[in-house]
């Protein structure tokens, strides 16, 4: 290549590419976020890829920031994800016992746990849960 092929894809590699250089959202300057709020308001608004490339930042952390369909204030806090192996394990058994306990469908629990059949029974037995039988209803009463 001649030199200035290589400068041409060294300048294209060096602006697509560059990770090192991005900044967070939060580092943005009021003028700067004034500006992007005017760029997304206008009839054609400018691409989110433009914009987060114009800035320097993540293109998903600024769709997240300007989303009209974003709530204003969270009206609950957000719980603290688990930090260790063992909480993780802890924060299950206490999901899948207050699915059990609800009368939740084995087959969603099993869904919303990420588990199968055969590791929810041996889970539910750890957990001391009195197992379901199968096929046996409450009759109706009528009135």
């Amino acid at each position: 290549m001649s030199g200035n092929a290589n400068s041409a894809a060294a300048a294209f590699g060096a602006g697509r590419f560059a990770c090192s250089a991005r900044r967070t959202i939060s580092n943005l300057t009021p003028e700067e976020l004034a500006e992007v709020e005017r760029e997304r308001s206008k009839d054609r608004p400018t691409s989110w890829a433009h914009l987060a490339a114009k800035y320097a930042v993540n293109e998903l952390d600024l769709r997240r920031m300007f989303d009209p369909n974003k709530p204003k204030a969270a009206t609950t806090p957000a719980k603290a994800a688990p930090t260790t192996f063992q909480d993780h394990l802890a924060a299950r058994n206490v999901r899948l016992a207050e699915m059990w306990l609800a009368g939740v469908p084995v087959a969603d629990i099993c869904l919303a746990l990420g588990i199968g059949n055969s590791v929810l029974s041996k889970y539910r037995a750890r957990l001391g849960l009195a197992p379901r039988t199968p096929g046996i209803q409450k009759k109706r009463t009528t009135p």
